[in-house]
């Protein structure tokens, strides 16, 4: 049975918001799911990180991570300046 580029990409989705919303590994996606490397290796993909970019879950990520931690701007220091000799 050939698996399709959708199946592949849904459960990545799945796997990964049953992980808690990080992608797996990609051994222990083929563990989980039964989707083996060279179901997609060449065939979809060149990289399994590409598949995961194209399932949007890097996406998600890195917007969780690039959220900014502070509640207020940062302050600039204008007290300086022309540099010092």
């Amino acid at each position: 049975m050939s698996v399709t580029k959708l199946h592949i990409l849904q459960e990545i989705k799945r796997t990964t918001t049953a992980n808690g919303g990080t992608p797996l590994r990609r051994r222990q996606f083929e563990s989980e799911t039964g989707i083996k490397r060279y179901d997609w290796f060449g065939v979809y993909w060149a990289r399994w990180s590409d598949a995961i970019r194209e399932a949007s879950c890097m996406l998600d990520q890195m917007q969780v991570v690039s959220r900014p931690q502070h509640s207020k701007p940062l302050e600039y220091d204008r007290t300086r300046t022309a540099p010092m000799i």
